[in-house]
């Protein structure tokens, strides 16, 4: 589990490492473009473990002496009862407290997720749909036939889209009530829904929850947001005035984060950067499909092997020790031999009696029988025989056993040394890893030392933001002095009519006190950015 948490960790580090130093060198290009570079990084963290699991075999084993246990055991003292018997415990292994913590950890931003998403199924349920022309007219014009279902509901302080197109979208019921921000809001909420920015929100969602130990991780998903919206004012600007636009973003300044849905105000620290990007309204640089895809494909290229190497641990097993034969078993069977004293001397013939006459010649003697062996030396003798061949029975079977453990000894030996030839690739595997780790690091430097260059650059933007808003009041009031004259607004009714807009005399005397309004707006948000520009925090 350990060589498995570790892998993991390397290679979300990578990837994610990878794809942030990829945008930082790209930072030139436009928002939709690093977007797409980052969206690549986070489809490529969720399948990670897929690749891992059915890629192409690529482990890289490490070997240990010993073979592992599951589990820690604990050998207690004998305090009684049969000898050489110990009772033994176990416990779990640290490892899977490690299992238990990762699995917990994603459970909970997976649930908090899922929560999320019910929360926006429950508010689209209950929201009412919206029949004002002032708002339907602009979602007609801008979504043509796929248009999504725009609700209002009084849950949410800031417009949001979400869920797969057409998707939906949600305005607030205060946001309603200003039908002059419609083509700002809509505009913004239908670029994440053509650009699919929900879809790969929830994926984000999931790769943090599978890497949520990796800071890197989060540090991608919160660029992707950042990136997303950015690219979303893009998107907007080529339908909405810059002033208009900028104006609707400081009216919306609100710390409205929804958990899964995308949408349009953001966290509050971010809002006067926008607003400071939006009213410089730089032109974007133009794009370059090819170097986009060169990037794309070079970070698949590399990220996808890495994600199908395995780290593991193989346990060299130890050569058990050949049997002993005991000694008796294989000591030679002495048998015994014992001495017969011989059979004792026939005694002496009888003297003939005195004959005489010539006496008869004796008759020989009769040889004498040999001894018999007693009954008990045979029975000894054949119990020995049959215990000398049941040592030598036993002594080929001992010899079987060795010359099996002894081509065994050599299979292990032969496995020992490519175990050890494989350590030797490992460690030049991982001598390359900790090289791309340096590299990595060498990257985050730069990137904290860019931040803190952008962050400065960023203050000069937002004092010249400041004045732009500032002039930009001033237009208003100057616009809002001339709508009072009726040949002016005459004049403004003919060039609506001209764009296929209906404009009555009534509306625009009715929008002179909004823009005063919202020329003070602008100069109280413009005052702000001063002193956000002048916060050395």
């Amino acid at each position: 589990m350990t060589a498995v948490f570790l892998s993991l960790l390397v290679k979300s580090s990578l990837v994610a490492g990878l794809a942030l130093s990829a945008v930082w060198l790209l930072r030139g290009r436009s928002p939709a473009e690093r977007v797409t570079l980052l969206r690549a990084a986070v489809v490529l963290l969720v399948v990670v473990p897929v690749i891992a699991l059915t890629g192409p075999d690529l482990t890289i084993w490490l070997t240990a002496a010993s073979a592992p246990s599951p589990a820690e055991t604990f050998i207690l003292p004998l305090t009684g009862g049969e000898p050489g018997v110990a009772p033994s415990s176990t416990m779990p292994a640290w490892s899977t407290w490690l299992a238990l913590a990762w699995g917990a950890g994603g459970a909970v931003l997976l649930a908090r997720f899922g929560l999320g998403v019910l929360t926006l199924a429950r508010w689209t349920r209950a929201g009412d749909v919206v029949s004002d022309p002032a708002w339907t007219a602009p979602l007609a014009r801008l979504a043509g036939a796929s248009a999504p279902r725009l609700l209002a509901t009084g849950r949410i302080a800031a417009p949001l889209s979400w869920g797969a197109p057409p998707g939906v979208v949600l305005i607030g019921a205060d946001q309603l009530k200003q039908p002059r921000d419609a083509e700002a809001v809509l505009a913004h909420e239908l670029a994440h829904i053509r650009r699919q920015d929900w879809l790969f929100l929830a994926l984000s969602r999931v790769a943090v929850a599978l890497f949520w130990f990796n800071p890197l991780v989060w540090l991608l998903q919160a660029e992707l947001c950042r990136l997303s919206e950015e690219a979303a004012d893009a998107d907007a600007l080529r339908h909405v005035e810059p002033e208009a636009y900028a104006r609707t973003l400081l009216g919306l300044a609100a710390d409205f984060t929804p958990v899964a849905a995308t949408g349009m105000t953001g966290p509050a620290r971010s809002l006067a950067k926008r607003i400071t990007r939006v009213m410089t309204n730089r032109r974007p640089a133009s794009p370059r499909p090819v170097v986009m895809i060169v990037a794309v494909g070079a970070l698949l290229g590399v990220a996808t092997p890495l994600a199908a190497v395995e780290l593991s641990v193989r346990h060299r097993p130890v050569a058990p020790a050949a049997p002993t034969v005991p000694y008796a078993a294989l000591a030679p069977m002495i048998v015994t031999q014992t001495v017969v004293a011989p059979p004792p001397a026939p005694p002496p013939p009888p003297a003939p009696p005195a004959h005489p006459a010539h006496p008869a010649p004796p008759a020989p003697p009769a040889p004498p029988a040999p001894p018999e062996a007693p009954a008990w030396q045979g029975e000894e003798h054949r119990t020995a025989v049959a215990a000398a061949r049941q040592a030598a029975a036993q002594a080929r079977v001992t010899a079987r056993e060795a010359r099996v453990h002894a081509a065994e000894a050599r299979t292990m030996a032969r496995a020992n040394a490519n175990l050890s030839r494989q350590a030797e690739r490992s460690a030049a595997h991982a001598r390359v890893l900790a090289e791309h780790a340096a590299h990595a690091r060498a990257n985050a430097d730069e990137m904290r030392a860019q931040a803190g260059r952008q962050l400065a650059e960023a203050r000069v933007r937002m004092r010249e933001g400041a004045e732009q808003m500032v002039e930009g009041a001033r237009d208003m009031r100057e616009e809002a002095r001339k709508l009072r004259d009726p040949a002016y607004r005459a004049e403004q009714i003919a060039r609506a009519r001209e764009r296929g807009q209906t404009v009555t005399d009534r509306e625009l005397l009715d929008a002179i006190p909004k823009m005063e309004s919202g020329a003070d707006r602008m100069e109280e948000g413009a005052a702000r950015m001063r002193e956000q520009a002048a916060d050395p925090g």
